[in-house]
């Protein structure tokens, strides 16, 4: 989704702000149908959910708890969810120990190389670049 490269990572998604009808329509917080109740609730369910930590909600309805302004976030509301690995929220990498992840920011390091290397001694194709 342009300009939206986070989605890439499979962890940030955009919701539709709420209408005060049952019309499912493209719509700013700005327009005359829009909710900010229901909006609210829509945020408040994705805030405490029990499965995704949540690391951020981008949407600029000043009004709205729980989200932060960003530019070109007036017909959707961005939520970027924290990673997680057999269930483990993942709130930073780190190269120095623990388990490798797959993360953005890409983690970079000696370690990555080996993996890098070895997984090209089995068959991948990979540039060892260390990222």
């Amino acid at each position: 989704m342009e300009p939206h490269v986070s989605h890439k990572d499979g962890v940030d998604v955009d919701l539709a702000p709420i209408a005060s009808t049952n019309e499912e329509i493209g719509l700013t917080w700005q327009s005359e149908k829009y909710s900010r109740s229901r909006t609210q609730e829509l945020v408040d369910l994705v805030l405490n959910n029990p499965i995704l930590g949540v690391r951020i909600i981008l949407f600029n309805d000043p009004k709205i708890n729980g989200v932060s302004p960003w530019a070109g976030h007036d017909n959707h509301v961005h939520v970027s969810f924290l990673p997680s690995v057999a269930g483990k929220q993942i709130t930073s990498s780190s190269d120095l120990d623990g388990d490798l992840r797959f993360l953005t920011p890409f983690m970079k390091g000696d370690r990555v190389k080996k993996l890098q290397e070895d997984l090209n001694k089995v068959g991948a194709t990979l540039t060892v670049d260390s990222i």
